[in-house]
């Protein structure tokens, strides 16, 4: 039961409401919005997950990071005012 708990705490983290997101959207801008993601993702990624599945999400969720991480390095993208990756 308590691993059930914890999946439920995590969905809220990285699923949040679908009208969340676009009354978000309607209210702020990209960069509130990129900060916001920021914010839930980190948050993810810190969390010690009760699941070999979500740690595998955690893992290549890491992997896809770096990997966007280095193409704006190699590729010189100065990205605008949004620091979601960096």
């Amino acid at each position: 039961m308590q691993e059930s708990t914890r999946g439920i705490a995590i969905n809220s983290i990285v699923q949040p409401q679908k009208d969340t997101i676009n009354e978000t959207a309607k209210e702020t801008g990209l960069e509130d919005l990129c900060a916001d993601f920021h914010k839930r993702l980190t948050k993810f990624l810190e969390t010690e997950t009760p699941t070999e599945l979500l740690k595998q999400v955690q893992r290549q969720t890491r992997i896809s990071l770096g990997v966007i991480e280095e193409a704006l390095t190699r590729y010189e993208y100065d990205p605008p005012r949004c620091t979601l990756f960096l």
